[in-house]
């Protein structure tokens, strides 16, 4: 996860915030690209905002082979915003800068990259849903350990099938 904080000057004065936004997005996305080796660069682009498709794609002109396709699916990504390792980096930031984040942890050692995004959007939707019960979900006991470097708990295979188990009910309940 490349997650860029664009510290709150850069907005001092200015109106049509929504649009401005839209747009920085874009500029913070094709710098990235740039700063990518050519090997690294993404063949294609999903934008979850339909309101980025427009700014995208002026800004990625010199980025012809890239594919920019939009989506329906309503991922809750804001939701990592609330959490506190996340939180604290934003609200400590005195500049604008990116930071990288690997949102997976450690479980891409063991399970396919298919398993790891279905447990990250389960956990999501439950933060979204009920953040506090997820939290409780994710870490039962004080004694769980997070590690310094990782986003989420250090869980076996059989606690983390548990967990999803739980937040999955979680969320049905919900709905």
């Amino acid at each position: 996860l490349f997650l860029k904080i664009i510290h709150t000057s850069s907005w001092a004065g200015q109106k049509r915030l929504g649009q401005l936004a839209k747009w920085k997005a874009a500029e913070e996305v094709t710098a990235l690209i740039r700063s990518l080796p050519i090997e690294e660069q993404p063949k294609q682009i999903i934008i979850m905002r339909k309101g980025l498709l427009d700014p995208l794609e002026m800004n990625l002109l010199d980025f012809p082979n890239i594919v920019i396709k939009g989506s329906d699916l309503k991922l809750p990504f804001q939701t990592l915003l609330s959490m506190e390792k996340f939180g604290d980096v934003i609200l400590k930031a005195n500049e604008p800068k990116m930071i990288l984040f690997n949102i997976y942890d450690n479980w891409l050692k063991d399970n396919n990259s298919f398993t790891a995004f279905n447990r990250l959007m389960l956990i999501l939707r439950g933060l979204h849903v009920d953040y506090n019960r997820t939290r409780v979900i994710l870490k039962p006991s004080v004694e769980m350990v997070t590690k310094a470097h990782h986003i989420w708990p250090s869980l076996s295979d059989e606690q983390w099938i548990e967990v999803e188990n739980n937040v999955q009910n979680l969320i049905l309940t919900d709905y």
